[in-house]
């Protein structure tokens, strides 16, 4: 929702080499020609630090160019440092109001709402708005953009009266200096109709984006990449409507516009795609929706690519939440075309593939990341992944200065700037590709490692033993769902309960295995929480009765979870209702009761895939020694009454919960050393097994 703010003229009368190096950036940078921007800010900069040097309020200013380019290349934290730096310099001579100061710091604003750090950008924007208002006037059309670029800070803090407030002034503003058709008015204009969409006034939203749409529409042309951002956002009103005829044509004209000037596999035109795929579900018709979320799909795993690591681990991009927003829907749309396919068989298939993409998590990012570290070990492998990973960056950053180019009306693209980049983003792709195939034929076992696939029906069967069965979940908003698969066997059911509601039924769960909530509620004479052993056996028929007939005779149960179900013990689960429900007086039902792990011996795995990484390891690895055991272990902190070691020991542990054993992300140390006795007898008898075996004690 933001708008750049462009440097004002010179401080001071510059050398005809600067000014002519800064009119040609604001040339290229105005026709959205970042790569030709790019070369004339290294020289502004580099002319300013031969002749000024590096404290000069020239100097400020080259850097503030620098940082213009750094925004538009997606360089964030490279804007950030530059503006700092610019900055730091300026406030040395310059008051903290004057005009040039007041410019770095809306440029340093942009930087940290481009960072999603939101509460920074409004403290500089809300800065640098009383200054302009104080120096220029209330109603100078300059203030204008700094209104709308603190609207977008104060939209991302959810100030939504604030926002509209800042909107209106600024298109007040704007309307009485250049009139109510001015392309300036757009920007303000569709920002305040998505914030009057999300407050729920879709018919006050509507009409302000048929005005955005207007005038881009005379000011680019009708097939643009701005007008097709309109296009798009009015579509989402019309399906908010109910109107889906009028949505569907909307979001098919954004997505001819984004596949024509970005690509078939662009972000922009794989979130058409999505919409397309969301609107033709509303209606019923899900062999038209499937079509759609395939291509949307594609377009997430083929730019997904170009995603580093440290991005999608970031959590307040949500990368990864969007990514999987998309697999689910596809997932959805493939659970309600199998149901009258005659290609039950192929649609399996895929939708054991989709939910393992959808289900990829934070974790297996960084996999990604230590397996590239990892690389470092073999010196080719680490020059091809590290090629692979600068690719990987010129995509990124040519695909911005690509987008910007189309940004500009026809008249003003260039299309030789337009073509060279296409063939930039060209060349980069498909030297990729080749990369990744000489990866997977020399370095198999890395790719394993940082770019695991999914697994096919076949292989993940032919993984598993004659007594193994496996049941892999995915919770999505509304449905979630449970593959179910045996050496020979495989089914996959929609499951009618969504992540919210599950998350309560986890939680209700888990409450009756709270030691310390008992015993503090006996200590006070309340009613105790006990186990609720019908919620066990509804969740048992919810979760595993779909696939039961699949993997209820399998001896060893391998559950791979996601979402709530990863914080619910499988294993007290029950396979047939309690005869009677145990209360605070009498826990003899759960004596008898049904327990899941009376059936299967239960594994819990993070994904479908590591069991294959698992396999292969018990497959290779070959033990040094007849035997490893740990006994009576030393904590290094023992509580008060631990006692000598080799002594018998039978006094119990205090019972604590278990997150009182967690420091952070680890394990308290201490914590553990004072509330656990010393186990002397387990060194008995490890000692007893390792004799027997030949193990040296």
């Amino acid at each position: 929702m933001s708008t750049l703010i462009l440097l004002p003229a010179a401080l001071q009368a510059r050398q005809p080499e600067i000014e002519d190096a800064r009119k040609a950036f604001l040339s290229f940078y105005e026709r959205g020609e970042i790569a030709g921007a790019d070369l004339e800010a290294a020289k502004i900069e580099q002319i300013t630090r031969a002749r000024y040097g590096v404290d000069h309020l020239e100097y400020a200013s080259a850097l503030n160019y620098r940082a213009l380019v750094y925004q538009a290349q997606g360089k964030y934290r490279q804007a950030e440092a530059a503006c700092q730096r610019a900055l730091a310099i300026q406030e040395k001579t310059l008051s903290s109001d004057h005009p040039a100061v007041i410019v770095t710091v809306g440029n340093l604003a942009l930087a940290y709402n481009a960072l999603h750090d939101y509460g920074r950008a409004e403290t500089l924007l809300e800065r640098a708005l009383a200054t302009q208002e104080k120096i220029l006037g209330a109603g100078h059309p300059d203030v204008a953009r700094y209104l709308i670029n603190l609207a977008s800070a104060k939209y991302n803090r959810n100030k939504l009266d604030e926002t509209e407030a800042l909107l209106l002034r600024a298109i007040s503003i704007r309307e009485k200096a250049w009139g109510e058709n001015h392309p300036s008015i757009v920007t303000p204009v569709n920002n305040l109709a998505v914030l009057i969409q999300r407050r729920g006034r879709l018919n006050e939203a509507e009409a302000l984006y048929n005005r955005a749409l207007s005038i881009r529409e005379r000011m680019f042309g009708p097939n643009n990449v701005h007008v097709a951002l309109v296009q798009h956002n009015l579509a989402n009103i019309y399906f908010a409507q109910g109107k889906y005829e009028a949505a569907l044509a909307a979001y098919g004209r954004a997505l001819a516009t984004r596949e024509s000037a970005l690509g078939p596999d662009h972000p922009e035109t794989g979130l058409s795609q999505h919409h397309l795929a969301t609107a033709y579900a509303a209606k019923g018709d899900y062999v038209s929706a499937l079509a759609h979320s395939r291509r949307s799909i594609r377009a997430v795993i083929v730019y997904g690519r170009n995603e580093r690591p440290e991005t999608l681990l970031d959590p307040s991009s949500n990368s990864m939440e969007k990514r999987s927003e998309y697999f689910r829907l596809h997932l959805a749309n493939l659970a309600a075309v199998v149901k009258v396919s005659s290609r039950r068989s192929a649609i399996n298939d895929e939708a054991f593939e989709v939910a393992q993409q959808a289900d990829q998590s934070l974790a297996a990012v960084a996999l990604q990341q230590l397996g590239q570290r990892l690389s470092a070990g073999n010196s080719t492998l680490a020059a091809m992944v590290r090629e692979e990973q600068d690719l990987a960056v010129v995509l990124n950053q040519t695909d911005k200065q690509l987008f910007a180019a189309l940004s500009a009306t026809e008249a003003q693209q260039n299309r030789l700037a337009v073509a060279a980049l296409r063939k930039q983003i060209s060349d980069a792709s498909s030297r990729r590709s080749a990369i990744a195939t000489q990866l997977e034929k020399q370095f198999p076992e890395y790719v394993a490692l940082a770019n695991p696939k999914p697994l096919k029906v076949e292989e993940a069967q032919a993984l598993l033993r004659a007594d193994e069965a496996q049941v892999f979940f995915l919770t999505g908003a509304a449905e979630s769902y449970v593959f179910a698969l045996t050496k020979d066997r495989f089914d996959w059911k929609a499951i009618p309960v969504g992540s919210d509601a599950l998350v309560k039924k986890v939680t209700a769960f888990r409450r009756g295995l709270d030691l310390d909530e008992y015993n503090r509620a006996v200590a006070a004479k309340a009613k105790p929480d006990v186990f609720d052993l019908r919620l066990a056996h509804e969740l048992y028929k919810t979760l595993l009765g779909p696939v039961e007939a699949i993997v209820k005779d399998k001896k060893n149960l391998i559950v791979v979870p996601s979402g709530p179900l990863t914080a619910l013990p499988f294993q007290l689960l029950l396979t047939t209702e309690a005869k009677a429900q145990a209360d605070a007086a009498d826990f003899s039902a759960y004596r008898n009761a049904e327990w899941l792990l009376k059936r299967h011996a239960i594994t819990v795995l993070p994904s479908v895939a590591s069991l294959k990484a698992l396999r292969a390891v018990a497959a290779s690895a070959r033990a040094a020694k007849p035997m490893i055991g740990f006994g009576d272990p030393v904590f290094g902190n023992e509580g008060a009454g631990s006692a000598p070691r080799g002594a018998s020991v039978k006094a119990a542990a205090k019972t604590r919960a278990y997150t009182d054993y967690w420091k952070g992300a680890g394990i308290d140390r201490d914590a553990l050393g004072k509330a656990l006795p010393r186990l002397a007898d387990t060194a008995d008898e490890l000692g007893a097994i390792g004799k027997k075996l030949g193990a040296a004690s």
